[in-house]
């Protein structure tokens, strides 16, 4: 875990309906945070605890039912109104689709906390955006036993998913995190 002098980082993300992703998602950012400093929005009363939520922060918000649109807007509302309450604990605020996973170049070196370290002079920052995806002719469907990456080779680059997912200052996402409201970035 990080010294007391360094940055201060928090995850959030928002889900409903879906199991396999939270596991790697708490296991992944926890390993590299601390689970104490991930925050899970739960949308909907009826959504089961994750396996993996003792040391993690669950909120809970009632489920609305909205179009995939406004649903998404919604969502970066909510996400961004947290992410701004947090700021008085943290430095740095990832918020981002139970699904992204933020990845530092291995040629670096450096795993994502010690990334972050480095000084930002932005309010925020976005990531090459790839989506992985399995070849049908030459890979297997996933092994939820096997590291992820481990079993795909394929990947599309694509700026719909370069996404400004880490904030230094409180920010309004826009719908699908793919922006920010009022600014370039």
């Amino acid at each position: 875990m990080a010294e007391s002098n360094n940055k201060k980082i928090a995850v959030i993300s928002m889900v409903r309906n879906d199991l396999f992703f939270i596991s790697k998602w708490v296991k992944y950012y926890g390993l590299q945070f601390g689970e104490e400093n991930l925050y899970l929005v739960l949308d909907g009363h009826d959504q089961t605890l994750p396996r993996d939520h003792e040391k993690i922060n669950v909120i809970k918000v009632p489920h609305k039912k909205l179009s995939r649109t406004r649903g998404d807007r919604n969502r970066a509302k909510l996400v961004s109104n947290l992410a701004k309450s947090l700021f008085c604990r943290y430095d740095i605020v990832i918020a981002h689709d139970i699904d992204e996973f933020l990845v530092v170049d291995p040629n670096t070196n450096q795993s994502l906390a010690e990334y972050l370290q480095k000084p930002i002079h932005s309010s925020s920052l976005s990531a090459l955006g790839l989506d992985v995806a399995q070849h049908l002719e030459l890979e297997q469907p996933i092994d939820h036993s096997r590291p992820f990456l481990e079993q795909r080779s394929f990947a599309h680059v694509s700026s719909r998913y370069t996404k400004p997912v880490v904030a230094t200052a409180p920010i309004r996402w826009g719908s699908g995190f793919h922006r920010i409201k009022g600014r370039n970035f």
